[in-house]
């Protein structure tokens, strides 16, 4: 069952099964609070960390987290590569699965979905902004380059943007497209926040 946000008030105590699963879609230093204590009012009977790490070794605080049974119980990664890292760096391999991401096979079938037009189409609700001040003339046959991420310095917008830069000239006919937002600030989605950024 769903049990709401732990930062949303408790109007009433929930109805809630013999055994309570919380999964935990967090990185490691966010176990400990992760799990909304004010619905359950006691430890979930079993915690699942679902993380994702990019980096070649993790912070030094998050190992006695992740290996201590009361915090976490199993640490699902997306990747032998993580499960690598979150090794190297000392979690006990017992509490460490390699679940793989999910895609939706139905929503994201090339038969039934049509590709995505890119200069977007300003009818369909795309916070559009251009670094060159506008559209390019001949926009619609440039090569493209779309990257989707949340704006955060680990997903590496500075290394990409660097790159892109480095690479081409503003004559050369290609594009890069971003679509991101910025998490947890008001107006995640307004571009000019973004290109402030930039």
């Amino acid at each position: 069952p769903v049990l709401g946000h732990p930062t949303e008030p408790a109007t009433a105590q929930p109805t809630l099964p013999h055994h309570v699963v919380w999964v935990s879609h967090k990185d490691p230093g966010s176990y400990p609070r992760a799990w909304p204590n004010e619905f359950l009012n006691r430890r979930p009977d079993y915690i699942v960390g679902r993380s994702m790490y990019e980096y070649t070794e993790f912070p030094a605080e998050w190992l006695p987290i992740c290996n201590n049974d009361y915090l976490v119980d199993e640490i699902w990664v997306p990747s032998r590569h993580v499960y690598d890292i979150f090794v190297h760096s000392g979690v006990a391999h017992r509490k460490l699965f390699v679940i793989g991401e999910a895609l939706d096979v139905n929503l994201w079938d090339p038969r039934v979905t049509r590709p995505l037009r890119l200069p977007p189409d300003p009818a369909r609700r795309w916070a559009y902004a251009s670094l060159g001040g506008g559209q390019h003339p001949k926009e619609e046959t440039h090569f493209k380059f779309l990257s989707l991420f949340k704006w955060e310095l680990r997903k590496g917008w500075d290394a990409l943007l660097g790159a892109y830069f480095r690479e081409f000239r503003a004559e050369d006919p290609v594009s890069l497209y971003i679509c991101t937002y910025l998490w947890g600030e008001p107006n995640a989605r307004d571009p000019q926040n973004i290109m402030r950024l930039i």
